[in-house]
């Protein structure tokens, strides 16, 4: 696991905080606001739902409340630069550049 602070949630939390492009389709990206995730399409908001980042034992946790279900990703990067993200549902990795 490369991430790229320390194990603290706070800052991980804020150094989430920003907008990432999609390194597979530019046209994707999420952007954190304060506790706010935005998932953005060709600049069309797709939805919007609190998040909070967690971590157990030595994973680290990124879950998104949605209306009906909570979705959860292991954080398996986080530097400056880079988020790596593994959608615990269906086990595929997504990765992301920061603006």
């Amino acid at each position: 696991m490369a991430i790229g602070c320390t194990s603290d949630n706070q800052n991980l939390s804020d150094l989430i905080q920003g907008e990432w492009i999609s390194t597979d389709d530019s046209s994707s990206k999420i952007v954190f606001e304060g506790d706010v995730k935005k998932d953005i399409y060709d600049e069309e908001l797709i939805s919007s739902a609190p998040f909070v980042v967690e971590s157990f034992v030595n994973e680290i946790y990124l879950i998104v409340s949605g209306d009906d279900e909570d979705f959860k990703y292991s954080i398996s990067e986080l530097t400056e630069d880079s988020l790596s993200l593994i959608y615990l549902r269906r086990g595929n990795t997504l990765r992301y550049v920061r603006k």
